[in-house]
């Protein structure tokens, strides 16, 4: 009873918490297009003033996204990092070894993302401030400017007032990416300071990416988990460096199908409290998948397929393979509804052409041949009993 409470407590203050974000812009909006621009025009054109200029706050945080991780890509070239791929949104350029192609992939939580391959890793250190660092910079440089051009124009012009509004938002992501949360810029710099251990950690996570975007399979790669044991690992999931070695680790079981061990990891991983919240929901995706291959059990099913998992699932079904895989198994086995299974098998297939990671795909493809297998043993018990 109690933990449901939390868990309400815990959406309503997100939704609170985004309602507050919405009301400030909009009378920060308000207040850059004038509060008596209404008297002076009149209501049709204080609308269309309002709306213009609440939607051009929206694309001045966009830029700030992409300012953002331009920072990240010019720290870290001039840190001696190799370029990896540079992300907005869902639109991907990656570089593969016959040049620089466009893909589409989503991090939940993430705007963009800059991954780059850094140096090598010598002495127990490699540089890693100025490439985490850059993006924290870049923004902080733009808000300063935009704020040194407000007050230049002044509060009675309406650029501004823009400029001054823009700056605090831009000043707002400085904030949001410099305080250590979960596996930010703040985070990530915090803990390879003053953790040696997480700084190589780190290092090896972006190798392995680097190696993943290649073509290479979870099961070929690295075992940069290792010496560490699974209790290790999941009690370091509040840490962006051991977080990454579980992903690692579970990437490697389910391409090994070895879906038992699978489970028990997510079930321990998904009882500490200290899981970074943005990988939470895509832990409990994979359990549900494993919980539905192996056991498909109603009442676990009913209890993990939450309303804040559809939430996570409408936000990624669009966009990750992983999810519409997953749907493709909720609807086969689970449903037992072979159209709808059937589209997300289609959004599956179309997903896959632009999908970044050539070895992660094959993995995933294996899933779905294990999804029809299953779907037939089915089948031939129904008919056998």
């Amino acid at each position: 009873m109690k933990k449901e409470k939390n868990k309400k407590v815990k959406k309503n203050l997100g939704t609170i918490i985004s309602l507050v974000a919405g009301v400030v812009l909009g009378v920060l909006s308000i207040w850059t297009i004038g509060f008596d621009f209404a008297d002076k025009t009149g209501v049709v054109e204080f609308m269309l003033g309002y709306m213009g200029t609440f939607l051009m706050f929206f694309v001045v945080l966009y830029i700030d996204i992409i300012l953002h991780e331009a920072g990240h890509l010019v720290m870290g070239l001039m840190s001696g990092y190799q370029f990896g791929f540079f992300r907005i949104g869902s639109w991907m350029l990656a570089k593969y070894e016959d040049g620089i192609k466009f893909k589409k992939f989503t991090l939940p939580g993430t705007g963009g993302q800059c991954l780059m391959v850094p140096p090598a890793y010598n002495d127990g250190n490699f540089p890693y401030k100025r490439y985490y660092a850059g993006g924290v910079l870049v923004n902080a440089i733009t808000a300063i400017i935009m704020l040194t051009i407000g007050l230049v124009l002044g509060t009675e012009n309406y650029w501004g007032k823009f400029m001054i509004v823009s700056a605090m938002i831009t000043g707002y992501l400085v904030v949001e990416n410099t305080i250590p949360k979960d596996s930010n810029d703040g985070a990530l710099l915090f803990q390879a300071e003053t953790d040696e251990e997480q700084r190589k950690s780190i290092w090896e996570c972006l190798q392995y990416v680097a190696l993943q975007q290649q073509g290479a399979r979870a099961k070929d790669m690295p075992r940069i988990w290792e010496p560490m044991t699974d209790e290790e690992l999941v009690a370091g999931v509040d840490k962006a460096g051991t977080i990454s070695k579980l992903g690692a680790r579970l990437s490697y079981l389910l391409d090994l199908q070895d879906y038992e061990t699978v489970y028990t990891l997510l079930d321990k991983s998904l009882s500490n409290k200290k899981m970074m919240s943005i990988l939470k929901q895509q832990f409990k995706i994979e359990k549900l998948f494993t919980e539905i291959l192996l056991y498909n059990r109603s009442e676990e099913i009913e209890k993990l397929y939450d309303d804040e998992l559809k939430t996570y699932i409408k936000q990624t079904t669009k966009t990750m393979i992983g999810t519409a895989r997953f749907m493709y198994a909720y609807y086969l086995l689970v449903e037992k509804n072979e159209e709808k299974a059937q589209r997300e098998k289609e959004r599956f297939e179309r997903l896959c052409k632009n999908h970044p990671y050539a070895g992660d795909m094959a993995v995933e493809k294996e899933m779905m041949c294990a999804i029809d297998a299953k779907a037939q043993e089915l089948k031939a018990n129904e008919i056998t009993a």
